[in-house]
């Protein structure tokens, strides 16, 4: 992800305070990360990917090896969850607020979570001055998680006028982050066929409304940041996520989903996605201007000579720039 030039990364499930810290500690080379732990969700929710017939231990792709989620039902389960996310280093909260593709047993019109296991989980993170984003695709998921506390949505496909200009008009500082790249890729044919029909199905359906939904947005006035969903070896393409949102917004908008919008999702404003005095020296030298083109960045490494990471060169194609060289902190 570094290379291809994304030197901050939010993790939305699955990832930990291990893989954080090494990076941080310079130990491998990655992205800054910034992590939920693992997503929480309701017995047959969006991160309970049993089958029908398993029974109640949780598992993750047929394995006995903990999946990007974790189950808790009623009020008391999930205060625990959300505090032992938290004690294990989690940066915010994940939880999922309704249907999703590729979970096999909840509808994507599903609304997830009842109020008062939302409220739990939400002031749990409030209480230590984090925020809960939400896996919401509809009207009924969205309204649902943003009533109850979530500061951040994932995805929206499904998302109408009159819900988008709601929160507009009366929660303004609710950020929603776009995920397109996850449908394309999922919709090719090397992709396809590891997924059900009926998650076949589901993603046709988000695939469609995805770009209008982002119009939608764009056009309200609405914060969107940059994400791509995707998982495993689909994390190649992650840099699709420019090109398609540049086929219907400005080149300008799509760089601040990626940099100045990237920081507030974060609660880094004016140390992320921004070059001034006192932020993080994070920087791309490209062969070619994005305000012009923002496909330049949908190619992955191929347009880029050399990133900056806090200052230290961990990529170069330039003679005048050395691998390791600090330039500024």
């Amino acid at each position: 992800m570094l290379h291809r030039g994304f030197t901050t990364v939010r993790d939305t499930g699955g990832s930990n305070n291990s893989l954080r810290s090494a990076i941080a500690e310079n130990l491998v080379p990655g992205p800054r990360l910034f992590i939920a732990g693992k997503a929480l969700s309701q017995t047959g929710g969006h991160a309970d990917l049993r089958a029908s017939h398993e029974g109640a231990q949780f598992k993750c792709c047929d394995s006995s090896t903990p999946g990007f989620g974790r189950v808790c039902d009623g009020v008391p389960a999930c205060l625990e969850a959300a505090r032992d996310e938290l004690r294990q280093g989690a940066n915010f909260l994940k939880v999922m607020c309704g249907g999703g593709v590729v979970s096999p047993s909840d509808p994507l019109q599903m609304v997830q979570f009842t109020a008062s296991e939302l409220q739990a989980i939400t002031s749990t993170a409030s209480s230590i001055g984090t925020y809960v984003t939400a896996h919401a695709y509809t009207d009924s998921a969205v309204r649902h998680a943003v009533t109850n506390g979530c500061k951040g949505i994932e995805h929206g496909n499904f998302v109408s006028r009159a819900t988008a200009e709601w929160l507009r008009c009366e929660h303004a500082d609710v950020i929603i982050t776009p995920t397109l790249a996850t449908y394309r890729a999922m919709s090719l044919p090397e992709n396809r066929s590891m997924f059900s029909p009926d998650a076949q199905r589901k993603n046709d359906q988000v695939l469609v409304s995805g770009l209008d939904s982002i119009r939608l947005f764009h056009d309200l006035g609405i914060t969107m940041g940059f994400g791509t969903d995707l998982l495993a070896h689909m994390h190649e393409l992650q840099n699709t996520e420019f090109e398609i949102r540049g086929s219907v917004l400005p080149a300008s908008e799509v760089l601040k989903h990626a940099t100045i919008n990237g920081a507030k999702v974060l609660g880094m404003d004016g140390k992320l996605g921004i070059i001034k005095e006192g932020a993080f020296a994070d920087l791309l030298v490209l062969e070619q201007n994005p305000l012009c083109n923002v496909d330049v960045l949908a190619e992955g490494g191929d347009n880029l000579s050399a990133i900056l990471k806090e200052g230290r060169v961990v990529m170069s194609q330039l003679q005048s720039l050395d691998i390791d060289a600090i330039y500024a902190r």
